[in-house]
């Protein structure tokens, strides 16, 4: 169904974008490749917040994984609750997502933690955020790019280059979140397309050449078991099998009226197996004979 396709298909579509958000939020905690400026706190804020690991990462994974199991779910009850569920993961996924998003431009448009100079001498601080009345911020000056930050190396475009990926990906996410919300709802709504209207059912019926009830009882019995072949029996095993009953109402054996006792060395000549003649009588009567 195309519920389920769907489903598989945000599910997998998650997945490199949450490697992409986690990676990219790792790269932000080490400026030029060095882990001491996270050891000594000179790292942006909103990367030490760490969405890109939890929110667009752990979280989006966990759910990917949800969405690709359920898209195989059979039966229809079975479906609905687990689509039930899907609603509820892919809101967790929108917040989570949407909140890396948000961070994410935050980040990008107050600009990095770094050395710059002052009148008082070097310190660290967020030399490039916007002030009114002063300036719009760095990303619309790139001579401000490399004239401002001394430590580390080039901290401008590599926080602009990983914010804008993690926002771009965590925003991807949340519409892809989205959009599987309607699907699931779809779901959890119509079902897996095994519960039609009337007018589906009459068609199909009409297309087997069997009774509508016939077709409701089957389509309740895949809602149900997932499938419609006959459950075993909950009571005492049958002697002889449908291959052997036909043993009993051969033209052969309709020339003339066998005793059970009779039938009954005949079957164990054939088959090897001795039955009682309660059984044999029951077969009989079954065949009208």
């Amino acid at each position: 169904m195309c519920v389920s396709r769907c489903l598989q298909c945000v599910g997998i579509s998650l997945v490199p974008m949450a490697i992409v958000c986690m990676l990219s939020n790792i790269l932000l905690l080490l400026p030029e490749l060095n882990i001491h400026f996270l050891l000594e706190g000179h790292v942006t804020r909103e990367a030490t917040w760490a969405t890109g690991l939890w929110g667009s990462g752990l979280l989006v994974l966990i759910t990917a994984r949800a969405f690709v199991q359920s898209s195989k779910t059979r039966g229809c009850c079975a479906f609905r609750s687990q689509m039930l569920c899907q609603v509820l993961n892919s809101c967790v996924c929108l917040l989570a997502a949407g909140f890396c998003c948000l961070v994410s431009a935050t980040g990008l448009s107050q600009g990095p933690l770094c050395l710059y100079n002052t009148p008082s001498g070097p310190t660290w601080g967020v030399p490039l955020q916007p002030v009114p009345d002063r300036h719009a911020g760095y990303l619309y000056n790139r001579t401000l790019w490399s004239g401002v930050c001394l430590e580390p190396r080039g901290v401008v475009q590599w926080n602009l280059v990983l914010f804008s990926v993690m926002g771009s990906v965590s925003g991807l996410q949340t519409l892809l979140c989205g959009a599987n919300i309607l699907n699931s709802l779809l779901g959890l709504m119509l079902g897996k397309g095994c519960c039609h209207n009337k007018g589906r059912l009459k068609l199909v019926a009409a297309l087997f050449g069997v009774s509508p009830g016939t077709i409701s009882k089957l389509r309740a019995k895949f809602c149900e078991f997932g499938d419609v072949k006959d459950r075993l029996p909950s009571g005492h095993p049958k002697k002889t099998t449908p291959q052997e009953d036909k043993f009993f109402t051969r033209p052969s054996h309709r020339n003339w009226r066998p005793s059970s006792r009779g039938l009954r060395a005949r079957f164990a000549g054939r088959y090897g197996r001795q039955l009682s003649d309660q059984v044999i009588r029951n077969r009989l009567h079954t065949a009208s004979l």
